[in-house]
């Protein structure tokens, strides 16, 4: 089976609004999050997905479950995350244990605030997850990277035919997700940035998936006008 999992937990401190960015209208009414969660819907292959959301938002988000998806195809359940990104994971996976999920599963993670996302790229990323255990969206990086340790002048550039740009859907067999995070204690976790890392971390090939440079990461108040453009542009095709 596979399970998708909609990482929703943070609260937005860059986009400067009152509520998470995540739960931010698109100007067709939208919430961002249902907007992400809706191509989820969309993707034959997923047959449960959980919502992970901190948990002073999850009646709101049960409230728009219920305005915007009142009858999903799949079972689609809301869970408090934790406090970080790596402490929501292992909710996300303590979820599936309880669900008795196989270790042969396939887990779909993706970023709330990544809301063009396609089915295209979460079917590749399940398929590459099936045959390799761990898989990445990315794109090559396009912009020259540079070091700094003072903030304030270039310490050295990057090679940036070897550099990519990370996003989400990252994508497991449950089973060996697991176990990498049963290896990897708190310390180590709080320096790591995502389950990607996690996997790197105790040297588990990650396999890499294309992306597209239209599934970014609705940040700060220009991300969420360029959203806005873009979707409807899509709302128009």
């Amino acid at each position: 089976m596979v399970y998708g999992a909609i990482l929703a937990g943070g609260t937005g401190s860059r986009m400067g609004a009152e509520i998470p960015k995540q739960f931010l209208p698109l100007e067709d009414g939208r919430p961002i999050l249902i907007r992400t969660l809706e191509v989820f819907l969309k993707c034959s292959q997923i047959g449960h997905i959980m919502l992970a959301v901190h948990a002073e938002w999850m009646n709101h988000t049960r409230k728009l479950l219920s305005e915007w998806a009142p009858a999903p195809p799949v079972a689609v359940t809301c869970l408090s995350g934790g406090a970080d990104r790596n402490e929501t994971m292992r909710c996300i996976l303590e979820e599936m244990n309880r669900l008795c999920a196989a270790p042969d599963s396939i887990l779909v993670t993706h970023d709330g605030v990544r809301p063009f996302v396609t089915v295209d790229l979460l079917e590749r990323s399940i398929a590459a997850a099936r045959q390799y255990g761990a898989a990445i969206a990315a794109v090559p990086a396009v912009d020259t990277i540079a070091q700094s340790e003072d903030g304030q002048t270039v310490g050295g550039l990057l090679d940036r035919s070897k550099l990519i740009q990370v996003q989400t859907p990252q994508t497991f067999q449950f089973g060996l997700l697991r176990q990498m995070y049963r290896q990897t204690d708190a310390r180590q976790l709080a320096k790591m940035t995502d389950a990607g890392a996690v996997c790197v971390a105790q040297g588990q090939p990650v396999y890499l998936v294309t992306g597209s440079r239209l599934n970014f990461k609705i940040t700060t108040p220009e991300d969420l006008k360029l959203a806005n453009r873009i979707n409807g542009v899509l709302s128009e095709d």
